[in-house]
This record gives structure tokens, C-alpha cells and sequence, in this order.
């Protein structure tokens, strides 16, 4: 009987370090590569701070509009664009260009599911590429979406990436939409 109190006890004990552990812990969608996945632990880490939107607007991050959903695609979420970080020519995994939000189940305010890397082709044209699809940007070794027009005002013709880091995405972890998000 004091057998099963403890075992029922350290269950409810894993159980409950497991739930509060996992909002930060664990990568959404892990990947088999070593080299990207200290990477993106790198991009967690920059990130985190963010999971409190004041911190994203402080840090020159400003949103842009709804939340860009497709139906039978899922959404992008909102986007909180840092343009100082997005005119900067440059991409660097730990200095994403652009934060992904959604509105939180009592639409009191927005939670991080990830982050979104973006370089405008005029940007990429600059710096020597042909701009037209045929030699996107990469990050953690995947190539960029587009060239695409800006998902809203103030957004320029230009490649990005999306990476679910705060929420699981079974379509993966660098797609563009996350159907489990409504």
C-alpha cells in the first residue's frame, strides 16, 4: 500500500514538473541534426524574453495587422516585424526579423509560437543575388519561401522563413502555416 502512494505520488510529481517544464523546455519540433538544434537552442534562448509581447515592443518590435490565416492551411499568426532588424541586409539566426503570435484562448492578449526570418529582395538583390528565386537566403539549412510580396502594410516584396520554435507544427517545423493553430 505505501508502495503504491509512492509510485502514484512520483507519477503526479513527473507529471506535474512535465507540464510546467514544457512551455520552455523542449523544442516544438526537434530535429535529427546536432549542429541545428544548438542552433536553434540559440534562437530559444534569444527568444524567450519575447513570450512577453511587452519585451517585443520595447525591442522595436511592432505588429502588423490580424493574424494571416488560409483556410485548409492553417495560420501564420501575427507578425511583430523589427524593420531596424529587417533593413539590416543581414540574417542572423539569433536576431530573427520578425516574432509569430496568436491570440491567446481568452483573447486577452497574444502568445509566441515562433519566429520568422525575412530579408527584402531589393536587400538580397544588393548583395549580388539574382533575386528571383533561384538563389534564396537560407537558415539552419533551408532555404527561404518566395520572392513573395510584404503579408501586409509597411512589409516589402521579399523571402522569408518561418520556425515554429514555441509550438509543435505537424506539417514542420520551418512550413509557412500551422494548421493546428485556429
Amino acid at each position: 500500500m505505501v508502495r503504491k502512494k509512492i509510485l502514484v505520488g512520483l507519477g503526479g510529481l513527473a507529471l506535474s514538473f512535465s507540464l510546467v517544464g514544457s512551455a520552455f523546455a523542449a523544442p516544438a519540433n526537434p530535429s535529427t541534426d546536432s549542429t541545428i538544434n544548438k542552433q536553434l537552442a540559440e534562437v530559444r534562448n534569444a527568444t524567450t524574453k519575447y513570450h512577453d509581447v511587452n519585451e517585443a515592443l520595447k525591442d522595436g518590435f511592432e505588429p502588423e495587422g490580424e493574424s494571416v490565416s488560409v483556410p485548409g492551411l492553417g495560420t501564420m499568426g501575427i507578425h511583430y516585424i523589427n524593420y531596424s532588424r529587417m533593413g539590416d541586409g543581414k540574417v542572423e539566426a539569433d536576431k530573427p526579423e520578425c516574432l509569430l503570435y496568436v491570440p491567446t484562448k481568452d483573447g486577452g492578449g497574444v502568445r509566441l509560437v515562433g519566429v520568422e526570418y525575412i530579408i527584402s529582395v531589393d536587400e538580397w538583390v544588393a548583395a549580388g543575388h539574382a533575386g528571383d528565386g533561384t538563389d534564396n537566403p537560407t537558415v539552419f539549412g533551408q532555404e527561404f519561401e518566395g520572392p513573395m510580396d510584404g503579408h501586409g502594410p509597411g512589409e516589402p516584396r521579399h523571402f522569408d522563413k518561418h520556425v515554429w520554435l514555441w509550438e509543435a507544427n505537424p506539417t514542420g517545423m520551418f512550413a509557412q502555416f500551422n494548421p493546428m493553430i485556429k
